[in-house]
Protein backbone atom coordinates (compact mmCIF):
# COMPACT_ATOMS: atom_id res chain seq x y z
CA UNK A 1 0.00 0.00 0.00
CA UNK A 2 3.06 2.34 1.09
CA UNK A 3 4.92 2.04 -2.56
CA UNK A 4 0.92 2.26 -4.45
CA UNK A 5 0.64 5.57 -2.48
CA UNK A 6 4.50 6.35 -3.27
CA UNK A 7 3.81 5.91 -6.92
CA UNK A 8 0.08 7.34 -7.09
CA UNK A 9 1.82 10.60 -5.22
CA UNK A 10 4.82 10.56 -8.02
CA UNK A 11 2.35 10.31 -11.18
CA UNK A 12 0.13 13.24 -9.39
CA UNK A 13 3.01 15.19 -9.67
CA UNK A 14 4.70 14.62 -12.81
CA UNK A 15 0.97 15.31 -14.26
CA UNK A 16 0.89 18.73 -12.76
CA UNK A 17 4.46 19.38 -13.67
CA UNK A 18 3.42 18.63 -17.50
CA UNK A 19 0.16 20.64 -17.34
CA UNK A 20 2.55 23.64 -15.99
CA UNK A 21 5.03 23.10 -18.84
CA UNK A 22 2.08 23.02 -21.27
CA UNK A 23 0.61 26.33 -19.98
CA UNK A 24 4.09 28.04 -20.22
CA UNK A 25 4.72 26.70 -23.83
CA UNK A 26 0.56 27.36 -24.94
CA UNK A 27 1.21 31.55 -23.00
CA UNK A 28 4.46 31.86 -25.29
CA UNK A 29 2.40 31.65 -28.71
CA UNK A 30 0.69 35.16 -28.12
CA UNK A 31 2.63 37.39 -28.20
CA UNK A 32 2.09 40.79 -26.22
CA UNK A 33 -0.20 43.42 -28.81
CA UNK A 34 1.55 46.30 -30.12
CA UNK A 35 0.68 49.40 -29.75
CA UNK A 36 2.08 50.60 -33.04
CA UNK A 37 0.78 53.38 -34.64
CA UNK A 38 1.04 53.71 -38.60
CA UNK A 39 0.61 57.02 -40.48
CA UNK A 40 -0.34 57.22 -43.94
CA UNK A 41 1.01 59.63 -46.29
CA UNK A 42 -1.13 60.82 -49.23
CA UNK A 43 1.37 58.70 -51.46
CA UNK A 44 0.44 55.45 -49.71
CA UNK A 45 -2.81 55.66 -48.91
CA UNK A 46 -3.63 56.38 -52.84
CA UNK A 47 -1.44 53.62 -53.80
CA UNK A 48 -3.47 51.51 -50.98
CA UNK A 49 -6.76 52.89 -52.60
CA UNK A 50 -5.07 52.01 -56.01
CA UNK A 51 -4.53 48.39 -54.93
CA UNK A 52 -8.18 48.23 -53.01
CA UNK A 53 -9.95 49.23 -56.71
CA UNK A 54 -7.83 46.26 -58.95
CA UNK A 55 -10.49 44.00 -60.74
CA UNK A 56 -7.89 41.12 -59.35
CA UNK A 57 -11.09 38.56 -58.97
CA UNK A 58 -13.81 39.07 -61.53
CA UNK A 59 -14.27 36.87 -63.92
CA UNK A 60 -12.33 37.11 -67.46
CA UNK A 61 -12.08 35.18 -70.63
CA UNK A 62 -10.60 31.86 -70.62
CA UNK A 63 -8.46 30.75 -72.21
CA UNK A 64 -6.38 33.96 -72.47
CA UNK A 65 -5.82 35.13 -75.98
CA UNK A 66 -7.61 32.66 -77.86
CA UNK A 67 -4.90 30.00 -76.14
CA UNK A 68 -6.22 26.68 -76.84
CA UNK A 69 -3.16 23.95 -75.74
CA UNK A 70 -2.08 23.29 -78.78
CA UNK A 71 0.87 24.93 -80.32
CA UNK A 72 0.16 24.53 -84.07
CA UNK A 73 -3.18 23.93 -85.94
CA UNK A 74 -1.37 20.57 -87.00
CA UNK A 75 -0.94 19.62 -83.49
CA UNK A 76 -4.88 20.52 -82.47
CA UNK A 77 -6.29 18.64 -85.31
CA UNK A 78 -4.32 15.34 -84.40
CA UNK A 79 -5.32 15.49 -80.75
CA UNK A 80 -9.44 16.40 -82.05
CA UNK A 81 -8.45 12.97 -83.99
CA UNK A 82 -7.02 10.93 -81.02
CA UNK A 83 -10.35 12.47 -78.86
CA UNK A 84 -12.85 11.21 -81.55
CA UNK A 85 -11.28 8.13 -82.39
CA UNK A 86 -11.90 6.48 -78.75
CA UNK A 87 -14.72 4.28 -78.39
CA UNK A 88 -15.55 3.98 -74.49
CA UNK A 89 -18.22 5.15 -72.83
CA UNK A 90 -15.63 7.36 -70.79
CA UNK A 91 -13.99 8.47 -73.88
CA UNK A 92 -16.90 9.75 -75.57
CA UNK A 93 -18.11 11.70 -72.61
CA UNK A 94 -14.92 13.19 -73.08
CA UNK A 95 -15.35 13.57 -76.28
CA UNK A 96 -18.45 15.90 -75.44
CA UNK A 97 -16.65 17.88 -73.66
CA UNK A 98 -13.66 18.60 -75.39
CA UNK A 99 -15.64 19.45 -78.26
CA UNK A 100 -17.40 21.83 -76.74
CA UNK A 101 -14.62 23.44 -75.14
CA UNK A 102 -13.12 23.77 -78.60
CA UNK A 103 -16.10 25.16 -80.20
CA UNK A 104 -15.80 28.31 -77.95
CA UNK A 105 -12.39 29.23 -78.38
Amino acid sequence: MKYLLIFVSALIFCVIVFGGFLYWKYSQLFPAPSNEVVQLTPEKRSVLERLRAEAKFQPHQFPPLGYTGAETPEDRARATGAAMTSSTPFSRSLTVLFTRAMSRG
